[in-house]
């Protein structure tokens, strides 16, 4: 506070001469939920789940950010790149430009091979620090970054974040596949899961990186850098399916020769790819049926009668994977990020009910083994009591709104003017009023129980100059009524032939046919 106050003193006089207008906007985001249709647990999960925001944070005097990966557990360590694609959806979402801050910072830690360092130090903002050759650091900068500038409109930080996400993806390609089989290997955030030279959870990300890649490559009209990450997409897309996948789901690992070795064990985050392909807007990586079957046998073999919470990895027959040398973390549980790769890919590929159901069950498993204290997520649980094994204070908590994203489907990207509104999920396990939390603006949603009738009233704008240039919906969109924030009476038909000012007050209503 000293950018803007000269002591302690200063900063009381200020809150109490402004509490009500404090409070008012503090409370915003809070009412916003209260007036929805989600139920209590979900929306106390969202908001509880904020906590990491005042025990986790640094901001310096000079606006340098970063979030702790664990407040004691982990000594210091900031940022942690692979553990931010799950725990940072709430700072793209309400604020982007601590979001920003973070990735510039990694960005200028890149090494010169375009390799992403872990974290940006311990204790202390590092100056300079040699990259993990694990290939989720990459992919996870390159995505978050294109997310952020794709949610805000900010080109000005694209134009200094693209060349680094570039250069970053060429290094999957490059150094982090020294053998150039395809993909890159082998480590990853969880950390002992290397023994093999293809993983699931990191060919997936990939794939979904190249994917992003190649938009990126469009939007540069640059034909010969589109043909490079086509071919290196396609030969990784193959190479997953002739080395992963099964015929029921992907394998959590392949060494082909020399190596020549496999597992048919299930790793519970076989569907990263696709979660952030959907997330992103991105059509999906693999055919639907493939798709559709990795993702029934996934949750059927981690989450069962065996249970409290699905564990890291499984067997074929959906039993614990045992802890040996080169797993010695086998048997645990990530539910912070099973909020996001498992329920969050029922919710967008049609196993909705099933998500939802995990979602709360490993929520009130976790309380009845732990206590009701909502202020401390781990990282580690132990899968078949449901008890906390490592991880204090963790920095993935936030990986419910991951959960939200996948439940709603809705997000507004502010350079094309897309509003995404494809709440089919919430249609089927909670139809009605739930909020829509974007960067550029806040609004309530209603959803009809057969998802066919949509409404929007925009209650809070954060940027000028936003419009809607096109609705994507989840079916033909048959008509819509819009009742303009000027006229504040009148309702009128419209095509959307025209940009459609966002404005709050704005209200619009969506038939589909």
């Amino acid at each position: 506070y000293h950018n803007r106050f000269k002591n302690a003193q200063e900063v009381a006089e200020y809150v109490l001469k402004n509490r009500e207008r404090l409070f008012g906007e503090t409370k915003a985001l809070h009412d916003l939920f209260d007036r929805s249709n989600l139920p209590p647990w979900f929306g106390d999960m969202l908001l509880n789940d904020l906590y990491v925001l005042s025990t986790d944070t640094w901001l310096t005097k000079d606006g340098r950010f970063s979030v702790n990966e664990g407040a004691i557990s982990m000594f210091g360590c900031m940022g942690t790149m692979d553990q931010k694609l799950y725990a940072s959806h709430h700072l793209a979402l309400l604020f982007p430009q601590l979001q920003k801050q973070e990735l510039r910072q990694f960005g200028q830690l890149q090494n010169a091979n375009g390799g992403i360092t872990h974290d940006l130090g311990t204790a202390d903002f590092a100056a300079k620090l040699k990259a993990f050759d694990w290939p989720d650091l990459c992919s996870a900068f390159s995505i978050l970054s294109y997310q952020v500038y794709r949610y805000t409109g900010d080109k000005a930080f694209w134009e200094e974040m693209r060349p680094k996400v570039l250069k970053a993806i060429d290094c999957l390609a490059g150094d982090w596949d020294p053998d150039r089989l395809g993909v890159p290997g082998r480590g990853s955030t969880f950390d002992d899961e290397d023994s093999y030279r293809i993983f699931s959870y990191t060919t997936g990300l990939y794939l979904c990186t190249l994917k992003l890649a190649m938009t990126v490559a469009r939007e540069m009209n640059d034909e010969s850098l589109l043909a490079v990450y086509q071919g290196r997409y396609d030969k990784a897309r193959d190479l997953a399916m002739k080395e992963l996948w099964t015929g029921k789901y992907f394998r959590y690992g392949s060494s082909p020769p020399p190596e020549n070795k496999r597992t048919d064990a299930s790793h519970f985050s076989q569907m990263a790819g696709e979660f952030w392909c959907r997330t992103l807007g991105f059509d999906g990586i693999f055919d639907d049926q493939v798709r559709q079957t990795a993702l029934a046998n996934t949750l059927a073999l981690h989450w069962n009668r065996s249970f409290k919470l699905p564990p890291k990895i499984v067997t074929p027959e959906g039993k614990l994977f045992p802890r040996d040398g080169e797993h010695r973390n086998a048997p645990v549980s990530w539910p912070m990020h099973s909020r996001a790769l498992l329920c969050g890919s029922a919710m967008f590929f049609g196993m909705e009910q099933t998500g939802w159901d995990l979602l709360k069950a490993m929520r009130d498993n976790i309380i009845a083994a732990n206590g009701p204290d909502p202020w401390d997520q781990s990282l580690y649980y132990d899968p078949i009591t449901g008890r906390i094994d490592w991880g204090v204070f963790y920095m993935t908590a936030p990986a419910s709104w991951l959960a939200y994203q996948g439940l709603t489907d809705t997000h507004y990207d502010a350079i094309s003017g897309i509003l995404t509104l494809r709440p089919s999920a919430l249609a089927k396990v909670c139809p009605g009023k739930w909020p829509i939390i974007t960067p550029t603006f806040w609004a309530m949603g209603e959803v009809s129980p057969d998802g066919k009738k949509l409404s929007v009233d925009v209650t809070k704008t954060f940027a000028d100059g936003m419009v809607v240039n096109k609705i994507l919906a989840d079916g033909e969109i048959e008509q819509v009524w819009v009742t303009s924030s000027e006229s504040g009476k009148q309702t009128e038909k419209v095509s959307l032939r025209d940009p459609m000012p966002l404005r709050a007050g704005l209200r619009f209503q969506i038939t589909l046919k």
